[in-house]
């Protein structure tokens, strides 16, 4: 098991290059505005962007560190994912805990 706080310390960690290490996590959906969720999702070889929002022309600040978020890119899809970091239940191969 690995501790939420160790799991995004790992996230955060990069390479001897500089460059982000890929991890794979298991994470649950939830939409509170349209009331959805519960599907259990899983990516592999995801990392995690650092630096926040990429357009300079945009000026929402998505308050990651705040609201305990992380903005993910994951190979198999096109754009980057935000993901709660308390809804993630499996991180590496480990399941997580507070």
């Amino acid at each position: 098991m690995i501790r939420i706080a160790d799991m995004l310390q790992v996230m955060n960690s990069n390479d001897t290059g500089g460059k982000p290490i890929p991890f794979s996590f298991t994470t649950v959906s939830c939409n509170l505005k349209a009331q959805t969720g519960g599907q259990r999702l899983s990516y592999e070889n995801a990392y995690l962007l650092a630096g926040g929002n990429s357009s300079k022309s945009s000026k929402k600040n998505p308050r990651n560190w705040i609201n305990v978020t992380r903005t993910i890119k994951v190979p198999t899809k096109s754009r980057p994912i935000t993901v709660h970091a308390l809804l993630i239940t499996e991180f590496n191969g480990e399941k997580t805990y507070i």
